[in-house]
């Protein structure tokens, strides 16, 4: 599962990850408990936005855990 995660965010993303971008896309998963689905919604939105920085993903991700945005 997070393999994929990792695979599909460096498709959206199209880049490689670094390993700070891992952990923030990792913390998002356990810490946050955001679905992998949700998680590549929010990669997807953001690049779509314009804000492909992982300060605006994290920052995203965050927000959404804390309104209960799940889906």
């Amino acid at each position: 599962e997070i393999s994929f995660l990792m695979q599909e965010a460096e498709v959206i993303l199209g880049r490689p990850l670094s390993t700070g971008d891992s952990a923030v896309l990792i913390m998002l998963h356990d810490n946050e408990g955001l679905p992998i689905d949700v998680i590549l919604m929010i990669l997807q939105y953001s690049v779509s936005a314009g804000k492909p920085g992982m300060k605006y993903i994290e920052k995203l991700g965050s927000s959404w855990a804390k309104e209960g945005i799940d889906s």
